[in-house]
């Protein structure tokens, strides 16, 4: 099997688990349960399934990164953007998060107060 049919398989796997996962969530990518996977890799699983438009609108969504803080912490949260190339937008989001950074890591009832696009 050719390279490239490797990586249309791979691709094609990739979609389904993401599929698989977002069907345990139908409320929205924000209401996954944190299992100590989800949320830590799915942005990757989404590049990886060619979907960079869905990694950006996640990266973008305030409700996902709430969910993603209170699952993880602030730098997988920054780590995330490493994923894809980003837009003006996704570098504002970045850039946020990482303003905010200090006073979240400290508290988290600051998470919900220290974003500047809430």
């Amino acid at each position: 099997m050719c390279s490239s049919k490797w990586a249309t398989a791979a691709r094609a796997l990739q979609d389904r688990l993401v599929n698989a996962c977002r069907a345990t969530a139908p409320d929205g990518w924000h209401t996954l349960k944190p299992d100590g996977y989800s949320f830590e890799h799915l942005p990757w699983h989404l590049h990886e399934a060619g979907r960079d438009h869905d990694v950006r609108a996640l990266l973008s969504d305030f409700r996902w990164l709430q969910a993603g803080l209170e699952a993880t912490d602030v730098a997988g949260l920054l780590g995330d953007y490493a994923v894809i190339k980003k837009d003006d937008d996704s570098k504002l989001v970045q850039s946020a998060v990482y303003l905010a950074s200090h006073a979240v890591a400290k508290d988290p009832v600051q998470r919900r107060d220290s974003w500047a696009f809430d």
